[in-house]
């Protein structure tokens, strides 16, 4: 009987796994963008928008240009965001964040560029750059959980306390192929 009660959990949880994933979106995203939804390339939503509507295990995906805000562009649901995208470009690995960068550009006010308060998340093939001010830097993540930063360049920051390019006081952190200056 308890076999059989621990194969029903088992099923139970790949089911609820497959679900959560089959759920998952892509939110399209253009420094211009106005669409509410964000479902294609051509209508695409914004950048401060696509935060707010993503839902657990969604992807954003960025299209190059400068993606400027009055406030930190804050990271709050388990998501990845992807940068190097053409609005033409259909699949992640077709996307080239070297040759179209997807700029987060603080515009040197003084405020952090990126908070990461969600505790699965991906930030991937962005550049994080330009702010100064006392309370300022780059990417903060004070949250546990995990942060995986991949071919991000976080640089131009000057800030008095939490760090200058980048704080990270709670969770795990993993970067790679990243540069921090």
């Amino acid at each position: 009987m308890a076999k059989n009660t621990k194969q029903r959990s088992a099923s139970f949880l790949g089911l609820l796994t497959a679900a959560v994933l089959a759920q998952a979106r892509i939110v399209y995203v253009t420094y211009d963008g106005t669409d509410p939804a964000g479902t294609a390339w051509a209508t695409p939503t914004s950048l401060t928008n696509a935060l707010a509507i993503a839902g657990e295990a969604d992807e954003i995906w960025l299209a190059q240009g400068s993606y400027t805000n009055t406030a930190t562009f804050t990271v709050r649901t388990n998501c990845a965001v992807y940068g190097g995208f053409t609005t033409d470009m259909a699949t992640r690995e077709e996307r080239d964040w070297e040759a179209h960068p997807a700029i987060l550009n603080g515009m040197g006010q003084n405020r952090r560029v990126v908070t990461v308060t969600g505790t699965n998340v991906v930030l991937d093939g962005l550049v994080i750059t330009n702010s100064s001010g006392s309370a300022a830097g780059g990417i903060r993540k004070a949250v546990a959980g995990s942060l995986t930063l991949a071919n991000c360049r976080i640089m131009n920051h000057s800030a008095a306390q939490h760090g200058i390019g980048a704080s990270f006081t709670a969770g795990s952190v993993v970067m790679t192929n990243c540069l921090v200056a």
